[in-house]
């Protein structure tokens, strides 16, 4: 099995970090500013407007997070980072690209505090370049 550039898959990762992170930030950004307009204006409004606020809050990590999650499992296995770099997820049994399932499998060990850590560091020292999540889901980057 022939071990996927590692340079391209960190700046994958890198754009696809950077893209979660401003669809998190944007949906908070407007809920924001919702909430400012409305203690600015000392509207009956404003408890209505803190109320958008936090659901805003809690709307946006969901995206944040999802996106994280679901990234690999559009687009024939390519995230938008991926398919920028040229590269792609692809289930190791099957060879077609991963599925939306093989996608969280791949990407829930990224959200999990230490393990995330290893993680990072499994592309460089797997012979194979695979993360604990190929593993778990049988894909591998290609």
């Amino acid at each position: 099995m022939a071990k996927a550039d590692v340079g391209k898959r960190v700046l994958a990762y890198i754009i696809d970090c950077v893209i979660a992170t401003v669809i998190c930030l944007v949906v908070v950004a407007v809920s924001f500013v919702i909430f400012m307009m409305g203690i600015l204006t000392d509207s009956a409004l404003s408890c209505l407007t803190s109320l958008v606020y936090v659901i805003g809050l809690f709307v946006g990590l969901a995206l944040g997070f999802g996106y994280e999650l679901l990234r690999d499992g559009f687009f024939g296995g390519r995230s938008l980072g991926k398919k920028l770099m040229g590269l792609k997820v692809v289930n190791t049994k099957t060879g077609k690209p991963c599925s939306i399932k093989d996608s969280i499998l791949r990407n829930i060990t990224l959200l999990i505090p230490i393990v995330n850590l290893i993680e990072l560091i499994m592309p460089f020292i797997d012979d194979g370049g695979l993360r604990l999540g190929d593993k778990l889901a049988g894909t591998k980057v290609e």
